[in-house]
């Protein structure tokens, strides 16, 4: 394996492992549902951004970008409608 190979298999052990590290800290001063929280809330935080970036969002918000208003794919007639 090539000094690169290893550079990235060793920094990708690291970034793997870490984290675990940090949950054995945190869980001693925090309670674990504080834990799983605050780490939810870190990474939709972190994705958000790229997630309003490429429209992903829009399945929630519809095709005009309102909340309240439903996209057209989601309304449906009544039965015995026209």
């Amino acid at each position: 394996m090539t000094a690169r190979g290893w550079f990235l298999f060793s920094l990708m052990g690291v970034v793997w492992g870490v984290p675990y590290l940090m949950i054995k800290v945190a869980v001693d001063t925090v309670s674990p549902s504080g834990v799983v929280f605050t780490r939810c809330a870190l990474g939709a935080a972190i994705l958000l951004p790229f997630a309003l970036r490429k429209g992903g969002c829009s399945v929630l918000w519809g095709p005009t970008g309102n909340p309240s208003s439903p996209s057209p794919s989601s309304r449906s007639s009544a039965p015995g409608g026209p």
